[in-house]
């Protein structure tokens, strides 16, 4: 299962506080029933709070899923920003499809800033 993620290129020719907007996709989403994804963005801070949250649209059925909401991220050029993806399914319950985590810097430093990553699992023990 993969995360893409790509970002508006010329947002980080600047060095100031600027609005960046993250296109967020997926491959082959392995779900137990219908695959209805969404993606749940994340900005965690130094002490591993949350900073901010952002969400997708949810889609219908597919396991390859490009979403039409962009979600926009402030960049800090002199802050590095730790970002989570959470990757659920809303069929029946929340199921977890799987997380992925980055820098908005490595989002920049990619070739054609985007980036693509491997989602890992999520344990469902309670």
């Amino acid at each position: 299962m993969k995360l893409a993620i790509a970002s508006n290129p010329a947002t980080f020719l600047s060095y100031e506080r600027e609005k960046v907007f993250l296109n967020l996709s997926c491959e082959n989403l392995v779900s137990h029933g219908n695959c209805d994804p969404r993606i749940t963005v994340q900005w965690i801070d130094i002490d591993n709070s949350i900073r901010m949250e952002e969400r997708t649209e949810q889609l219908s059925n597919t396991p390859n899923p490009v979403f039409l909401t962009a979600v926009p991220i402030e960049f800090i050029f002199e802050l590095k920003q730790k970002l989570r993806f959470l990757v659920y399914t809303m069929n029946n319950e929340n199921d977890s499809l799987g997380i992925a985590e980055t820098t908005l810097g490595a989002i920049a430093g990619a070739p054609n800033q985007t980036l693509t990553l491997q989602l890992k699992g999520i344990s469902h023990d309670k």
